[in-house]
């Protein structure tokens, strides 16, 4: 009894399975009888069209590797800038903390004091403004990595475009010369 159930059911399952496949087989006669091959015309059209898109994207790939130029020249110039700022700040902190320490040595208990005060609230300064000045630096390190980044990616799509262009551009004089052989084809049919 389980058997017979069995085989029923998969004949069951073959004959929808066929009945697709059957479908599948008139739609696709019908849509192929619609449907008429391409003039030579429209060919070299089209071809010239993958030419032109092919153009395109080089064009495309090129200004992704300017535009990543500029974002690197621009992020290491600010890397640049940014770096001498520190320094800089740097350099004043270490001159006014040589004259702080100076008065820190003093007799005096009250300007010991004060001084040891101005030190702290400048070494807090220089925190603050050399944490600003760190960020910014960061910042203009992660524009140069974009940048370099963009450049790579510009020049893979580059690539990548260049291959395009050159099996469009294979593929037109393909094309131009079927188109040629057909006219001459037609050509000597006619003088007959």
């Amino acid at each position: 009894m389980g058997l017979s159930v069995k085989v029923a059911r998969s004949v069951k399952v073959g004959r929808v399975v066929g009945l697709t496949l059957v479908l599948a087989c008139c739609a696709c006669v019908a849509w192929s009888q619609q449907s008429t091959p391409p003039t030579p015309q429209e060919r070299l059209e089209r071809a010239q069209a993958r030419v032109d898109e092919g153009n395109k994207r080089v064009q495309d790939a090129l200004q992704m590797i300017a535009e990543g130029e500029a974002m690197r020249k621009n992020g290491q110039a600010e890397v640049k800038s940014y770096t001498k700022q520190l320094k800089q700040r740097e350099k004043e902190h270490m001159q006014e903390a040589k004259v702080l320490l100076g008065r820190t040595s003093a007799e005096d208990k009250e300007e010991k004091a004060n001084a040891r005060e101005e030190l702290k609230g400048m070494q807090e300064s220089f925190r603050r403004d050399s944490k600003e000045i760190k960020g910014s630096l960061k910042g203009a390190m992660k524009e140069k990595r974009n940048g370099d980044k963009l450049v790579d990616r510009g020049e893979k799509k580059l690539k990548k475009a260049k291959i395009f262009l050159e099996t469009a551009k294979l593929k037109l004089r393909e094309t131009e010369k079927q188109n040629r052989e057909r006219d001459e084809k037609l050509l000597s049919i006619e003088k007959r």
